[in-house]
C-alpha cells in the first residue's frame, strides 16, 4: 500500500478499526473508522457511517477501506459507502482474512487484497443447512446473540 499514496486507512468497529489504526501506524497514514447509526425498524444494527467529524478527515483524500475478517462483504462495503459518501477517494479494500464469499466487483473496488483465504460459505437465514438441522446459533462470537435476540422479539 505505500506506493498507492494513502492518506487515510478506514475500518468498520470493531474489528476493522484495530487494523485500520496499525495499519495507519505502519504506512504513515491518518485512521478512522465508521460505527454504527441508530437501526431502523427490522434491522438488527444500524448502518456503519462516519462519526466524531471522520467524515472531514476523509473527504477529497486517499482511502484504504480495511477489516479483519470479510464474510459476505456487509460491514465493508457498507464502510466504503460512508467514505464515498463523505467524497474520500476509495483506492483499495483489504482485509486481514477473507472467507471467499465476495471479491473486489461486489465489493464496488478495483483492488481488493487479503493475507488470507479461508473459504466458509455464507447462506440467507431461510437457506441456512445448518438451520435446517437444527444445528444451535452460536452465541460465543459474532452477532449470534444479537440475532437471536431480535429473531425472539419479531
Amino acid at each position: 500500500m505505500r506506493d498507492r499514496q494513502i492518506e487515510v486507512v478506514c475500518g468498520p468497529a470493531t474489528g476493522g478499526l484495530i487494523i485500520a489504526e496499525w495499519t495507519g501506524h505502519e504506512i504513515g497514514a491518518l485512521s478512522t473508522f465508521t460505527d454504527h447509526d441508530q437501526p431502523k425498524s427490522g434491522e438488527l444494527r444500524g448502518k456503519f457511517i462516519l462519526r466524531r467529524g471522520y467524515d472531514h478527515l476523509v473527504t477529497g483524500k486517499r482511502v484504504l477501506v480495511v477489516d479483519d475478517i470479510v464474510n459476505t462483504g456487509y460491514s465493508i462495503r457498507q464502510t466504503i459507502d460512508a467514505v464515498r459518501g463523505a467524497k474520500g477517494e476509495v483506492v483499495a479494500a483489504a482485509a486481514l482474512v477473507s472467507r471467499g464469499n465476495i471479491g473486489a466487483e461486489g465489493l464496488g473496488v478495483q483492488d481488493y487484497i487479503y493475507l488470507l483465504e479461508y473459504k466458509i460459505p455464507a447462506w440467507p437465514a431461510a437457506q441456512c443447512p445448518l438451520c435446517a438441522q437444527s444445528v444451535p446459533v452460536n452465541t460465543q462470537y459474532a452477532h449470534g446473540a444479537d440475532y437471536l435476540a431480535a429473531r425472539s422479539k419479531g
